[in-house]
Order: C-alpha cells, then structure tokens, then sequence
C-alpha cells in the first residue's frame, strides 16, 4: 500500500464511523416513536379538546359560547388546527392511531431539534436525546405536544438564518405562516415572536439597523394575532389565567417535584452549567475552525433568561426549556468533543439508550386507549345506560371524558379549561364546592343540579383528602353507583327518585374497607343494609377487589359463609396478596 493511501482509507473508515453512529441514533429515535406510540391516552384535558373538535366539524363554526358546560361561558380561546386535527385522527383511526399519531409528533420534534445542531458533531446525538428524556413526561397527546413541532420549526428557521443569513431568508419568511398555525394549536405560540425579536434585537445591535428578522418578527406577531383570542394571545403565555395555579401542572418547580417528574432534566441543567462555565461560542457563528469567545451572544443571554422566567413560574415549561437549550449546550461543548471513529459509535449507542429508558418510564402507561382508572368510563357507560335526568355536578378532572362521551345529551359542569371557558366566579366556587358543603349546596339550588359524579377511594381520592365530602353529609344526596374511579350521586327528592331509591344504603365513596368492618364488628348498622351494598358494589364493579371486599364485609354481617367464601375466592384471584383476605377470615372467626 503506499503511503498516499493511509490517510484515504483513515477517511473511509470515519465516514463509515459516522454512518453507523447517525444509523443507531436513528434505530433510537425509531424505537422512541414506537415506545411513544404505544403510550396510552392519558392526559385529562385531551378528551375536551376532541369534544370541541367535534363540535366543530359538526357545526362547521368555532364556538364562541361554550356548549359543553350548563354555565354556558364566554370561550376566551380555542385551539381550533389542534382540536380539529385530533378529533379526526380519533374519529378515522381511533384510538391507537391518536397514539400514533402523539409518537410521529415527539419524533418529528426530535428531528427539528437535531436539525439545528448536527453540524456539531456526534454530541448533538447525546444533548437531543437527554433533551427527549427530560421531555418525556408531557409528550402525550395533546395540543401542546404539536406546539413543541412548531417550537422546534422556529427555532430551527432562526438557527438557519444565523448560521448562513442571505441564504436562509426564506427560512426565516417561513416563520410567519408556521405562527399562524401555532396561534390556532396552543397558547405557547408567543414563543416564536419572542424569539423572533430576541435575534433580531441582537443583530440589529450588531449592524446597528432594523434588518429582516426585527420585520420577520413584526409580521409573525400580526399572524399569532388571527386565532380566536386575537392579539390578547400574546400575552397570555401563562394561559393565561391565576386560576390554573393550583393544578400540578402549574406549580412551581421546587427540585423534589422536578426529579420526582423527570430527574433527567437535571442532567439538562447540569450540562447548561458546563458549558456556561467552561464551553466557548464559534465567533463566526458556524461552528467551524476559527476564532472563539467565551460569553454567549445576546440572542442565547435572552434564551437563558426566558428558560428561567418560565421555570420560575410553571413545571409545565420544563420540556420547553430543554429544547430551547439544546443549541446553546451544543454549541459550545462541541469543541471539547473530538468526532473520533470511537466517538462517533459511542454517541449513537447513547442515542439508542432513550428508548429503553422511555419503555422502562412508560411501562405502567403502556397499551392502547384510554389509561385505565384515570377516566370515568364504566360511570359514563352507566350514565349512558341509566339517563339520570337534569343538571349535572362533576369532578372537574373528570368533565372532559365527561363532555367527550354523554355531550349533547348531558353538559358538564366544569373542565380543565377553568376561566378559559367560564367566569372566574363559577371557577373558584366549583373549587370550593369539593370540599365546603355550604358552597356546594349554593351551586346546587342556583344552577338546579340533580346528580353528581365524582371520584373514589384508589383513583385521585384519597381518603385523607376528603375530596367531594359534601356528597357524603347531605342527606339529600344518594350514591347510586361506585367503582375503582368514579362514583355517582343523585339527589333523593328530585327527578332521580327511582334510581335513589336502587342505590347504596351504609356506605359512600369515600368509604374505607376497614371503616366498613369496623361498623359491622360494633353493629352500627343493620346487617341487610351492609350486605345490600356488597351485593351491589359487585354489580358495577365485578373485578374491583375493593368491591368484593364490600360484598365479603356484607356477607359478614349476615353471617352467609357460602357468599363470604366467594367473595374471598375472588379477592384471592384479583389480588393473590391482598392482606384483605387474612383481615376478613380472623374477622369471620372473631366472636
């Protein structure tokens, strides 16, 4: 071989290097689509989105009034694209094909992030992938999962536009017409404008004149403009309302609730100290050989200030935050990592690492529909079944599956839109009425409501929570159904007689197995009552373990041994170790 021949043959080996690095860290992002795809539908909000959606298409109109709810308020803003594209998603493919379609969103935005940052190297493979990682929590099928595509395209357009100006005017052009579609998916639209301006301040300071991205910008605002909130979307980033502050997705993200919802976003934040405190930023702006420096341009100091303005606010920026930061993470450890054959193999395999750690993260969400014990879906079936008449009181979790399935035949009464889609009042006292019997009998006589679905015990209720209480001390009030996720409630002396007159007599949702025992060892309650409802609990709910309890408890009470033995046999078959069954047999045995 001559010697003019090593360095070819060096240069095929590394082109071949990084073809099997790019190859693995595509296999990963395959992997990570499929794993994601499979991820079962469980975002509270999702089934509003599809009502209004359907709603929509129906009416050929963007409501204006909200129809899913009695109280009948002003909408203050519609994800119009979002709600239309997943309701036809749903209604053509159904549900596995609404998962599909969150998987193929999550991997295109992995793509358009990549995208920015592959001039740097085999690390743009790691820093996207922990990105993802980080981000894994809230990609879910949602409004806002297609709003991190559309955050990822701006970002993209402006990246371009940065590394070859004259060249990529188009792309930057192309930003207007995706804020237009951003404006009508999801309220972090704004983003694009602030960005937008951020490098466009930054080069008009540099050239000292407006040049194209401060008109970009300008243009872009004026396009987020056209949706049904008009120009207020621009500044209703924390969406938009103090209302929401009590949700968890709105709490502020302390450190334990940020590693108990993803420990690997610190792993984002550690590697933005690194290369804040050590990295170097291309003075060209290419990433090339050349000169270097070692503070951030202006464009990037706005980006960091923006990335903690939001996680000082909200945990549901957390995943915004990752992928804003990726760029600036790369760009500047890029220097520090030598594509080498080796290195280029290594972070391809690390970019295959996501998907394992997405399937073992996933796992107890994994399947295909709706996420059991998170949706009322046998109460909705027996809603359905039984038509309880008038006005409805409901969890507010709950009122989008609620709207999803019983709408127009029943209204809701409130949802996860809170002040988006009623007045401020109605939001705060349906708070209240959860908790203070006062406030929710008020609602009850001024809104002339006659059934009630709430939560149960083992779903979002626990019992120290004492969650829709009030249901429990009226007397008025009579539960007619229970299983693992929801229970309903009608009131005694209305149009509902007939079905109060069918429903449980000794215990509420709220009950507990052992309080239960409890009143049958110290006969607080006559035996038939306490046997009527196990018989009854096992009717709606035949493979809740907590419902044969009930029956096994009831047929204590009636000393029935062929019923008590049945219900401990299926207690033994649902749950092999249930303490449930030791507790009953001692109790059965006591004196």
């Amino acid at each position: 071989m001559a010697d003019g021949d090593a360095p070819v043959e060096s240069d095929t080996s590394g082109a071949a290097a990084a073809r099997l690095g790019s190859g693995l860290a595509l296999v990963g992002l395959l992997l990570g689509t499929v794993v994601l795809a499979f991820r079962r539908l469980d975002d509270w909000d999702l089934p509003w989105n599809l009502a209004t959606g359907r709603i929509i298409v129906q009416t050929k109109s963007v409501p204006r009034v909200d129809d899913l709810a009695f109280t009948h308020g002003v909408v203050k803003y519609t994800e119009v694209a979002a709600d239309v594209v997943l309701y036809g998603v749903m209604r053509a493919l159904g549900p596995l094909g609404l998962q599909v379609f969150g998987g193929l969103i999550a991997a295109a935005t992995a793509w358009l992030v990549h995208r920015q940052v592959r001039r740097f190297g085999p690390l743009s493979f790691v820093v996207v992938a922990i990105a993802m990682v980080a981000a894994h929590p809230w990609l879910y099928v949602r409004p806002q999962t297609i709003s991190f595509l559309l955050l990822a395209a701006v970002m993209l357009a402006i990246e371009l536009h940065r590394e070859e100006p004259e060249r990529h005017r188009r792309a930057l052009w192309a930003i207007v017409p995706l804020q237009l579609v951003w404006a009508n998916v999801h309220g972090y639209a704004p983003l694009g404008v602030m960005l937008l301006l951020a490098y466009g301040g930054e080069r008009a300071l540099r050239e000292r004149r407006a040049g194209l991205p401060l008109l970009v910008a300008a243009v872009a605002a004026a396009a987020t403009s056209i949706s049904t909130a008009g120009p207020r979307l621009l500044v209703m980033m924390q969406r938009f309302d103090e209302d929401l502050a009590e949700l968890t997705e709105w709490t502020a993200p302390t450190p334990s609730i940020v590693w108990h919802t993803s420990p690997a976003f610190f792993l984002v934040l550690a590697l933005l100290v690194v290369a804040l405190l050590f990295g170097r930023e291309p003075d060209s702006g290419t990433g090339g050989p050349g000169s270097t420096r070692r503070a951030p341009p202006l464009y990037e100091v706005f980006i960091l200030v923006l990335s903690a303005a939001m996680l000082a606010r909200a945990i549901r920026f957390v995943p915004v935050v990752a992928l804003l930061t990726v760029p600036l993470i790369t760009r500047r450890l890029a220097p520090f990592v030598r594509p080498t054959r080796a290195m280029q193999i290594a972070c391809g395999f690390a970019a295959v690492l996501p998907a394992f750690v997405l399937f073992v993260a996933l796992e107890d969400l994994l399947g295909v529909g709706w996420q059991p014990g998170w949706f009322p879906e046998n109460a909705a079936r027996w809603i359905e079944e039984r038509r309880p008449a008038g006005r409805m009181w409901n969890f507010m979790p709950f009122g989008g599956y609620l709207a999803w399935r019983l709408h127009p035949k029943h209204r809701i009464f409130n949802d996860g839109r809170n002040a988006l889609a009623r007045d401020r009042s109605i939001v705060t006292r349906a708070r209240l009425s959860m908790s203070d019997a006062a406030v929710f009998q008020e609602l009850v006589r001024e809104h002339d409501m006659q059934w009630a679905v709430t939560c149960t015990i083992g779903s979002f209720c626990p019992p120290s929570a004492q969650l829709n209480a009030p249901l429990t001390t009226l007397r008025e009030w009579r539960m007619v159904y229970l299983d693992e996720v929801a229970a309903i409630y009608v009131r005694e002396g209305g149009p509902n007689r007939a079905l109060a007159e069918q429903g449980y007599l000794a215990i509420h949702h709220l009950t507990t197995a052992r309080e239960l025992l409890e009143v049958v060892q110290k006969k607080s309650l006559p035996a038939p009552l306490v046997a009527h409802d196990g018989r009854l609990a096992v009717t709606h709910a035949p493979n809740s373990v907590r419902a044969q309890t009930y029956a096994a408890i009831g047929a204590l009470a009636i000393r029935d041994k062929a019923a008590f033995d049945a219900a401990l046999g299926r207690i033994q078959a649902l749950a092999p170790e249930s303490d449930a069954v030791p507790t009953l047999q001692a109790a059965w045995q006591a004196p």
